[in-house]
């Protein structure tokens, strides 16, 4: 695939943030992209586009489903399964990334692309725990048979986690 010219060596308008290359085609994708929009911070897009991803799991569960459980039945499908969304979507991430560790705000020791399939795969695991979820643990007490936890509240912790790491903080 040839690479485009940036509008810097062409002369052209100034560059779009990486955070917004261009609006995702899919419904999803046009979901995360209106979720950061306008959001001034890197942490801030970080938390915005789990929540949103979070949301659309718990309202679209059996799409959630088909993506995060029933394809990776087949082996041979996610050997040649290739998927723009998809890359547009770790993109859409790993932009985020990107700018935040050029402003300074986040530490620059992990790749955007790398930390983009990370925050991908807890957000992944998670969506895959909820929809699997019989018990669970995860909320800090285990669930009543046949409820899920609490994925809602569990992007606090998602986020909470992407953004400062485990890292224990200072009191002062």
């Amino acid at each position: 695939m040839p690479r485009r010219r940036s509008s810097r060596a062409t002369g052209s308008s100034p560059p779009r943030s990486r955070t917004s290359p261009r609006t995702p085609g899919s419904p999803t994708g046009r979901s995360l992209a209106a979720a950061i929009a306008g959001v001034p911070t890197a942490h801030g897009k970080l938390l915005a586009l789990i929540k949103t991803y979070v949301g659309l799991v718990k309202d679209q569960p059996s799409t959630a489903e088909i993506m995060t459980v029933e394809l990776r039945q087949s082996s041979k499908f996610m050997k040649e399964y290739d998927n723009p969304k998809f890359a547009e979507l770790l993109r859409l991430i790993a932009g985020i990334v990107s700018d935040g560790q050029a402003a300074g705000e986040l530490g620059d020791a992990i790749p955007p692309a790398i930390a983009a399939r990370m925050i991908f795969g807890v957000l992944d695991e998670l969506a895959t725990a909820w929809l699997l979820s019989r018990d669970s643990g995860l909320s800090g007490r285990a669930a009543p048979r046949g409820k899920k936890f609490d994925i809602v509240r569990a992007a606090d912790w998602v986020g909470e986690l992407v953004t400062h790491g485990l890292s224990r903080r200072s009191n002062a």
